[in-house]
């Protein structure tokens, strides 16, 4: 039968710690407590070690905790790094391919661009040649209303041969500007006539 030498309470089984008063039963290091030939003096070292031996069912969860505490804020710091090499590469994955999206875009928004200015170009080459059709139109009635104006002129008078010149130059102008008009491919919406010709002088 074994007894507790500091509580002498009844031990069950085999110990180094009393379960009852939580004492070191093993008294070989309380023997080393004192100094060889120093008996005033306690020896630190076997104090502490009965110290952790007494309080081992304390310490040793403690220890663990904080062991297990620094190996998991280790591995989550190098799972954080390593999450955010991961996330940082993805987001430049992503600036990449937007980047090649706007480039595209821009190329397409370029061309589009070049295409309108070359309509518009267009546009504005056929306004000036109508408007200098326009303006010979105008010249051409003018010597008409002159030489209606002017009914007893002899075909053969020098008047005559004025009112021819001047006719054919006109005539001149206006198929070189139907040529002008023809090469930028417009297509009037009617046919100018006798009878449109003072509405398109209005």
């Amino acid at each position: 039968m074994t007894y507790c030498p500091h509580c002498t309470e009844r031990l069950t089984k085999p110990t180094k710690v009393c379960p009852h008063c939580k004492k070191l039963i093993d008294l070989s290091l309380h023997a080393a407590l004192y100094q060889p030939g120093e008996t005033s003096k306690l020896n630190r070292r076997a104090l502490r070690k009965i110290w952790m031996a007494e309080h081992s069912h304390i310490i040793t969860p403690i220890l663990t905790f904080i062991s297990g505490c620094i190996v998991g804020g280790i591995a989550l710091f190098f799972y954080s790094q390593q999450s955010f090499v991961d996330e940082r590469q993805s987001y430049a994955t992503q600036i990449d391919s937007l980047k090649t999206v706007i480039e595209s875009q821009e190329a397409a928004a370029g061309s589009l661009n070049d295409g309108f200015a070359h309509q518009l170009a267009g546009k504005d080459t056929i306004i000036v040649v109508l408007e200098e059709q326009r303006e010979t139109l105008s010249k051409m009635l003018s010597f008409t209303a002159r030489l209606a104006r002017n009914s007893t002129i002899s075909a053969d008078s020098s008047e005559a041969q004025y009112f021819r010149r001047n006719f054919r130059y006109l005539e001149t102008q206006m198929e070189q500007q139907q040529e002008k008009l023809d090469k930028t491919g417009h297509k009037a919406k009617e046919l100018n006539n006798l009878a449109s010709i003072p509405q398109l002088l209005k």
